[in-house]
């Protein structure tokens, strides 16, 4: 639900979570937002008065979400340009949930980039509802859902560590400006360190 949480998601994961309990193959990791952290753990301990197999862990908010990243067969979440970004960059499938009161509605394009090439299913928050989110993960695990196929076209449009066919001039035109924009060889020390990771 994006660094703030979203209620609709924190009520779909948990009747999610209700309906799948039973399978020990199934672990949720759900960042709420710090704001809906409390309610969420509330509701939370109630659903786990009765005992199920899947491991459910809730988290207010997490600095480090590469680790997530690095955990995940499938990402549930909102569609913001930093999630869609990061779910690219890691290629992983995802169920996307645009958050639908944005500006110029770019969350739903957003989502529809992905859902066009395959790599995420979508749902309109208007539209989510625990039992549905539970079932498209349910064909996802158990294969009815074109998990490889998605699998594959995430990692398609995630990183490659290969660079372009060619970045003639590029360097020293990211310099310029970084120059424009830095104090001293800041902007020299930026670019270099940036096309490093980029193209190591």
């Amino acid at each position: 639900g994006g660094s703030q949480g979203a209620r609709s998601i924190n009520a779909a994961a948990l009747k999610v979570y209700e309906r799948l309990r039973d399978r020990s193959d199934l672990q949720m990791l759900h960042i709420t937002g710090r704001g809906h952290f409390a309610e969420v753990e509330n509701e939370l301990d109630i659903i786990k008065e009765r005992k199920g197999g899947a491991l459910y862990r809730i988290f207010p908010y997490m600095e480090e979400m590469n680790l997530f990243y690095q955990a995940c067969d499938v990402v549930v979440a909102r569609s913001g340009a930093t999630t869609v970004a990061e779910i690219s960059f890691f290629g992983l499938p995802s169920i996307l949930i645009p958050y639908p009161y944005a500006t110029q509605d770019h969350p739903r394009l957003n989502a529809e980039v992905l859902a066009n090439k395959g790599a995420a299913l979508g749902i309109l928050d208007k539209d989510l509802k625990g039992e549905i989110l539970a079932q498209k993960i349910r064909e996802l695990m158990e294969g009815r859902g074109g998990y490889e196929e998605m699998q594959k076209r995430a990692r398609e449009m995630g990183w490659s560590p290969s660079p372009p066919p060619s970045s003639h001039g590029q360097y020293e035109e990211m310099q310029k400006r970084a120059r424009e924009m830095g104090a001293g060889n800041a902007g020299e020390r930026m670019v270099e360190a940036l096309l490093e990771l980029t193209f190591q």
